[in-house]
């Protein structure tokens, strides 16, 4: 997370600002991937044994974390190449397949299926969906905005990653874990093969 924030401040000061945002939100997208599959997991293990233990958390950290930076790499690409072409491509595509994360670490099936099952629950709950990712996405802006309070008020870079830092490891975690129930919710019992 301190990464995170380190490159996209850096980026932001010193780049063009339309690149700047584009990378940050690449990066912002591969790190809600990333942080979805300890959540996500922590809740199959709740839903599945009723209690949490950290050594399958990590475990699954392991299994997981290639196919889901790959997915959330190509993901990002696409929605920011959507997202400038014309808005609505981007924003489709970021509601649709949203929730791949989450259906590959609950599901515990291949990455085909996963992208199946994501775009099946964004497909049918597109709306409900686009509300929670644009709450998410609010949130992302809150935190920037109290980076940049506290950098204009007190004029030091490091107060910016304390702030957002401080911002984002109550907020962030809450979104995981209520977009891990919202998927538990409305996941499908089986996909139709197209």
């Amino acid at each position: 997370m301190l990464t995170y924030l380190t490159i996209t401040t850096y980026i932001s000061v010193t780049g063009d600002p339309l690149t700047s945002n584009m990378i940050s939100f690449l990066l912002y997208l591969l790190l809600f991937f990333l942080l979805s599959i300890p959540f996500a997991s922590m809740v199959k293990q709740e839903l599945n044994d009723g209690e949490t233990t950290l050594p399958i958390t990590f475990s699954n950290i392991v299994d997981y974390i290639i196919p889901v930076l790959l997915i959330g790499g190509i993901y990002g690409l696409v929605v920011i190449v959507g997202l400038n072409l014309l808005i609505v491509p981007g924003l489709i595509c970021l509601v649709l397949l949203f929730l791949f994360p989450f259906a590959y670490v609950i599901e515990g099936c291949s990455w085909k299926q996963a992208l199946k099952k994501a775009k099946s629950i964004g497909g049918e709950r597109f709306f409900q969906l686009l509300s929670s990712v644009l709450l998410i996405f609010l949130t992302n802006v809150i935190g920037k905005l109290l980076g940049s309070v506290a950098y204009t008020g007190l004029g030091d870079a490091r107060i910016v990653l304390i702030t957002q830092l401080g911002f984002y490891s109550f907020i962030l975690p809450v979104h995981l874990i209520y977009i891990s129930y919202y998927y538990l919710e409305f996941r499908p019992q089986h996909v139709n093969r197209f």
